[in-house]
């Protein structure tokens, strides 16, 4: 929305229209003596006498005729009787305040053809005596007419033009409009229409405009227009009708303006809209499309306005000419480099791209919004920012965690009651996002300001008066948007907290003039869900430019706060001018609803105590330390005496120990043949062997493949962490709907965990979610216990993470992207590959568990059981 002056007062414009009289008397009386001027004629003259007296009109001039003021609004033809009368033929009364009801003496005007009473006050209905009218074009856009559609419109039959937009008219469109047989223009908008449209708007061969945005028509969407092959400009944004959009849109070859938005009900892949080479601008916005984005887009070259956001479309971007906006749907592959180069509007945020060779690994400044833009399985990269990955992770450590949020939403840094509500005054937002420079918040913009014909569109909106309530200083201005307005709380801390949202309606006015007859709605969202709809800040205050706050509850479970306000399509959009529509926020506070932990406090508080925490830690850390290692110590020696003596009753026991390479054992089972299985146990199975001296032995193939861990599969070292491992294992197989050890997807991978590690690399870890659940899930939710299962099943048991700590990850109190990208350092390190690559075997190989016994012939005891005694066997 660009800046515009404030409405005119009634006096202001009588002095401004006097001066133009005056210039107009004078002209007119050097000019009265050379030929006689034409008069109106005397009866009609009496009718604007009456209009006048009616509506307090002061600048018409009867005594040199208000024809001859070309500041009057009024035209008049004089051609009649030899040039000497006058009959009116067009009255402009546009944005003059007028109210009170509509004047029934318009109709005795015999040769009026045009009307233009928009932006007024008036009131009431329209009145029956205009039926007889001959009118052509018919405006009384902007006014506060009411009541259902006005049946007399539909008797003047000679309309070609009718706009009756932002009104409160209400209820069904009659049948008997289909006799309007000559329309070319037709304008509903922002009115409270009901039931379907009629059908009887597919008579209007010669429409080449129809806006129906913002009414609460309902049912399918019709599918007679191929009946309107004219048609060039078609909008119907914000209503209650049902997809899919019908194929016959296709057969209007002459659209160059087509925007459909918020349709409810089924979805439907993308129209077909190759034969419009005309095109300009295209909104088809939370359509419920799918599929993917026809290239012949990229032909057309007079586009400069395209708008899929909120959609369902997948694959990739085709090259385009116009500013695009693709926010929020299921885009894959590939975020283009000629996207990036191109000094044009884009926001591609909220989609599922993957990182490649042209994909940027940063958030871009300028015209591209890639907030959110990279696919879930990108948020194990730390090579990509947080700004890229889903929900906008935090990397702070638990220090930097924070536990409010407070922001003067499009003005200057304030504070109130002692608290400081930070400054937000970046003035941009067509495609932007902006991150503080402490990265405590964010937030994404979206959307230019439609039909203003302003390139440089204002994002902050100024009260136009000043503002008298208490805390003015956070109403003065607010931030606006046009489609889609974002903040983000970054790195809070996990708990439950108090949104509380400030609201003034400072563009619309509180007086007598137009600009008080807006109407703004709009959709809020906290944290996915939606918290107000259709809300009307002025209807909710009673009155523009009274604050009003708005209080939610919400949870914040990974560390980031997403706080949106989105507009679908509802309100006026031409009050007080085109483009002032969409969200307006004043203010935002967040407050913890918990006791704040004392580790995290302000910075500035930080830095005050560090000298004396680092004290205390010194203090209290000494003796801690010395407690410890005694304790290790008793530990070890406690173990080392249980072992010896462990030791010495199997020496009493007189067994036959020996110890075998796993060559030795795969000969003596003959490779662990099915024919020398001779029993099955709950931890693997019991296999017959005969040793090359003769004798004979019990061989125990451990399922390690299971849930045990690789520490005591491999190396017999059974740790605190060997159930943690189980659980990985246990979890990833409840994701993932198939069993560790019997699921194979591809003959190079072993186990599902094998295969899961692979994915994890990839960055498709989403692959292994239990197909059978289809896209009735979070994939949030599937995430974090993907990546809390791989943590849980690291090959290293330092690596993994303690009991208490999973539960405290699953519930969200405990941050994963730092545990994760240890686990990535980690598993890069030679060691770690090697246990992996040990671990995770190839069945073809072997049979036994440990990759590492059937790929290194080591001398790796095996402990077996010889003449009927069990033993242990670490293969």
């Amino acid at each position: 929305m660009a800046w515009r002056p404030p409405c005119p007062s009634a006096w202001s414009l009588a002095f401004f229209l006097g001066l133009l009289l005056a210039e107009a008397v004078h002209g007119a009386g050097a000019q009265a003596a050379a030929h006689p001027a034409p008069r109106l004629a005397p009866a009609e003259e009496r009718v604007l006498q009456r209009i006048a007296a009616v509506l307090g009109v002061s600048h018409w001039d009867f005594v040199a005729g208000p024809c001859d003021f070309a500041g009057s609004g009024v035209h008049c033809d004089c051609s009649f009787s030899n040039g000497t009368i006058c009959h009116v033929t067009e009255i402009f009364l546009k944005e003059q305040n007028f109210s009170g009801e509509l004047p029934p003496d318009f109709a005795d005007f015999p040769n009026l053809l045009q009307l233009d009473l928009s932006r007024n006050l008036f009131h009431g209905g329209v009145p029956d005596q205009w039926a007889q009218m001959k009118l052509k074009g018919l405006s009384l856009m902007g006014n506060r007419l009411s009541g259902p559609f006005p049946m007399v419109l539909t008797k003047i039959t000679t309309l070609t033009n009718l706009s009756i937009e932002g009104n409160e008219f209400h209820g069904p469109i009659p049948p008997e409009i289909g006799g309007l047989i000559r329309m070319e223009k037709l304008i509903l908008s922002a009115n409270e229409f009901t039931g379907p449209l009629p059908t009887a708007l597919s008579l209007f061969s010669n429409l080449t405009d129809l806006r129906i945005s913002s009414t609460n028509f309902s049912g399918r969407m019709p599918d007679f227009w191929g009946k309107l092959k004219r048609l060039k400009k078609l909008q119907i944004e914000g209503s209650l009708l049902e997809g899919p959009i019908p194929l016959s849109l296709s057969e209007l070859t002459n659209l160059y303006d087509l925007r459909i938005s918020d349709l409810r009900g089924s979805g439907s892949a993308f129209p077909d809209l190759r034969g419009m080479q005309s095109m300009k601008t295209v909104v088809l916005r939370k359509c419920s499309i799918s599929g993917s984005i026809p290239s012949y887009i990229g032909s057309w070259t007079t586009l400069k306005h395209l708008d899929l956001s909120f959609n369902k479309l997948s694959g990739e971007i085709p090259p385009s000419f116009a500013n695009i906006y693709l926010t929020g749907n299921s885009l894959t592959g590939n975020i283009p480099g000629w996207l990036l180069r191109r000094n044009k509007i884009a926001d591609i945020s909220f989609n599922n791209f993957t990182v490649g060779n042209s994909g940027p690994s940063q958030c871009l400044p300028g015209s591209v919004n890639l907030v959110e833009s990279y696919s879930p399985e990108m948020n194990s990269l730390n090579s990509v920012q947080p700004c890229l990955k889903r929900n906008f992770p935090c990397v702070a450590s638990n220090g930097q965690y924070r536990s409010s949020l407070h922001i003067n939403c499009g003005d200057k840094e304030a504070t109130i009651n002692g608290i400081k509500y930070e400054a937000d005054t970046t003035p941009k937002g067509a495609s932007l996002l902006y991150v503080t420079p402490g990265s405590n918040w964010a937030f994404s913009s979206t959307g230019n300001f439609m039909d203003d014909n302003i390139n440089d569109d204002n994002y902050i909106a100024t009260s136009a008066s000043k503002l008298t309530m208490p805390n003015s200083e956070l109403y003065t201005k607010a931030r606006l948007s046009p489609l889609s307005l974002t903040y983000y709380g970054l790195c809070m801390l996990s708990g439950s907290y108090t949104v509380n949202l400030h609201f003034a309606e400072i563009v619309f006015t509180n007086d007598t003039t137009f600009c008080s007859l807006g109407k703004r709605r709009f959709n809020v969202f906290i944290q996915g869900r939606m918290v107000l709809e259709n809300f009307n800040i002025e209807q909710s205050t009673g009155a523009a430019g009274k604050p009003i706050i708005k209080t939610f509850q919400t949870h914040v479970t990974n560390h980031t706060l997403e706080i949106q306000f989105y507009w679908a399509g509802r309100g006026t959009t031409g009050i007080p001018y085109r483009g002032s529509y969409g969200p307006l926020i004043s203010a935002i506070s967040v407050t913890p609803n918990f006791q704040i932990p004392l580790a995290v406090e302000p910075p500035a508080t930080q830095d005050s105590k560090r000298s004396s925490r680092a004290s205390i830690a010194l203090v209290i850390g000494i003796p801690i330390i010395a407690i410890f290692t005694a304790l290790i110590v008793g530990i070890y020696c406690i173990k080392k005496r249980k072992r010896s003596l462990m030791d010495k009753e199997l020496r009493d026991l007189d067994l036959q120990i020996g110890s075998f390479t796993l060559r030795q054992i795969k000969a003596a089972t003959r490779n662990f043949d099915a024919a020398n299985k001779i029993g099955e146990g709950g931890f693997g199975s019991v296999y017959k062997g005969l040793l090359s001296d003769g004798t004979i032995i019990a061989v125990k193939q451990l399922s390690s493949s299971g849930y045990m861990a690789p520490e005591y599969v491999m190396r017999g070292y059974l740790t605190d962490k060997a159930d943690v491992y189980s659980f990985g294992v246990v979890a990833l197989e409840v994701v993932s709907g198939k069993s560790n050890t019997n699921y194979r997807p591809k003959e190079d991978f072993v186990y599902l965990l094998d295969w899961a590690c692979v994915l994890h690399e990839r960055g498709t870890l989403l692959e292994l979610v239990d197909p059978d659940l289809g896209s009735n899930y979070s994939t949030e939710e599937a995430l974090l216990m993907l990546n809390v299962a791989l943590l849980c099943t690291a090959a290293a048991p330092t690596l993994r993470p303690k009991m208490s700590k999973v539960v405290s990850l699953l519930e969200g109190h405990t941050p994963l992207q730092p545990l994760l990208s240890d686990l990535s350092l980690a598993a890069n390190s030679p060691s770690s590959s090697g246990v992996r690559r040990n671990f995770w075997q190839n069945p073809s190989e072997s049979q036994s568990l440990t990759a590492e016994a059937s790929c290194n012939d080591t001398n790796e005891p095996s402990t077996v059981d010889i003449d009927g005694s069990l033993r242990a066997l670490m293969s």
